[in-house]
């Protein structure tokens, strides 16, 4: 009896929350688009690829693309998040001069990072290929995983634009775009039956330059150049933030340079946790591992598609949100929301993976354990994620780092005493012990912070 009372009360809830929050959902639906046609075209090429290059190909590619991931991580490290955040903050005080600053700023650094990160990972190409990953012929492959990087890092600067202005629709279709143009890559590929690790990564790269031109022409060229800053008299103070009209947040009043310096430190430590498992893989497994967790992984992309989606619609939102009981009442609608969603997730981390041999083949089966792990994570990250989000807006960037290091700790430890004995396994329960550490220790301090507040404490 009391069950169905709470479920009932708890339908109404989500009922309210879903008719109050008409144009949030909006922004999270347009976000997803992409990401939708990234999942399907991403199946279709992973299908295709896997099949082409077979286990231990796809094992070689999928250690290429590992460096390509962390060249477009490592070149941002927090600044495309900040960027947006600042601003929102600008666009919320009618500051459209610092608005189109704030993104010069962000654009500058991230191309200082892209070419700086480019040049040391090339240097390293040789030396993570033969000495760590233990294949010679990957060295190559490196190389052409740190061009597709850059390339990937330089097509999703416009972003922060359309995300600050929250014009959801035009950042939608740029994307769409993209994809479809690096998806008809893989299409010929297939045609063709030229199946191989450079093939697949030059088209890669091919299409990834195209869309690249047709996103950075899409925005106003003064939120990338503008003569003014020419006449800063140095090249250190191109660097520096530059200054925007303040909000009246009650809660947050970090100034830039201090959320920058945290949100950095966090950024880096997430970035390695995230790239640990492949990276490690590489040294203790076998290619053919390598390459079932890499098929394994492809199963969480559309829950990891739609969590950026809701991070991508909630973030300038909470950035904008300048008082206690705006930030609670955006806590509680998304965590609502999330929770439900969360619901679902279980049902499709069961099911989902279970397709594995029927659509990769008879070689990829040990992938539906793997893949099962790695959806189940996202039961807990739907509900973690937005709580970090939103705990930015409580000024408690300071402390993430923190839990950050404490993961990476964890990690890592996990995947050295696993790998070597339940395989691909270990590394998916490190994830998912990386998530139940992030729900527990965020919910624990933004929770924390909220009491705090609401009694009227100073901390």
């Amino acid at each position: 009896m009391i069950l169905t009372q709470f479920l009932k009360d708890f339908v109404q809830e989500l009922e309210f929350i879903f008719s109050s929050s008409k144009r949030g959902v909006k922004d999270v639906l347009l976000a997803t688009a992409p990401q939708a046609i990234q999942l399907v075209t991403g199946l279709i090429a992973s299908v295709l690829i896997a099949r082409g290059l077979g286990a231990a190909g796809m094992g070689e590619y999928t250690l290429a693309m590992t460096i390509a991931g962390l060249t477009i991580s490592l070149s941002d490290l927090g600044i495309g998040q900040t960027a947006i955040r600042y601003a929102s903050r600008a666009l919320s005080s009618s500051d459209e001069r610092g608005f189109l600053a704030v993104l010069r700023w962000a654009f500058r650094w991230r191309l200082l990072l892209v070419f700086v990160l480019a040049m040391i990972l090339f240097f390293l190409s040789r030396w993570i290929a033969e000495e760590f990953w233990h294949l010679e012929r990957l060295t190559f492959h490196v190389r052409l995983g740190i061009a597709s990087g850059v390339i990937g890092s330089l097509a999703s600067i416009p972003s922060a634009y359309f995300q600050s202005r929250k014009e959801f629709a035009r950042n939608s279709t740029v994307l769409i775009t993209q994809t479809l143009i690096s998806f008809s890559g893989i299409l010929l590929l297939a045609l063709f039956s030229y199946w191989s690790v450079e093939a697949v990564l030059v088209v890669g790269i091919i299409g990834g330059g195209i869309g690249t031109v047709i996103f950075m022409a899409s925005v106003p060229l003064s939120s990338l150049f503008s003569r003014e800053d020419s006449k800063r008299g140095s090249y250190s103070s191109l660097l520096r933030s530059p200054r925007v009209e303040r909000t009246q947040d009650v809660v947050d009043t970090a100034e830039p340079e201090a959320f920058a310096l945290y949100f950095l430190a966090s950024t880096i430590l997430a970035i390695i946790i995230l790239k640990m498992d492949v990276t490690l893989m590489g040294y203790f497994l076998s290619q053919e591992e390598v390459g079932q967790y890499g098929v394994a992984t492809r199963f969480a992309l559309p829950l990891a598609m739609i969590l950026a989606s809701i991070n991508t619609a909630l973030w300038p939102r909470a950035s904008s949100a300048a008082t206690l009981e705006a930030k609670k009442a955006l806590l509680k609608k998304t965590l609502t929301m999330t929770s439900a969603l969360s619901i679902l997730v279980i049902g499709y981390s069961i099911a989902a993976p279970l397709l594995t041999p029927y659509l990769f083949g008879t070689a990829y089966e040990k992938s539906v354990f793997i893949g099962q792990l790695l959806c189940g994570r996202f039961v807990l990250a739907m509900c973690a994620s937005p709580l970090g989000a939103i705990g930015y807006s409580f000024g408690l960037v300071r402390f993430f780092w923190i839990i950050n290091l404490i993961q990476l700790v964890c990690v890592i430890l996990l995947n050295v005493l696993l790998l070597p004995r339940i395989g691909a396994v270990g590394a998916a329960v490190a994830l998912l012990v990386n998530e139940s550490i992030s729900l527990v220790m965020v919910g624990y301090i933004v929770w924390r912070k909220l009491k705090v507040l609401s009694t009227g404490s100073v901390q």
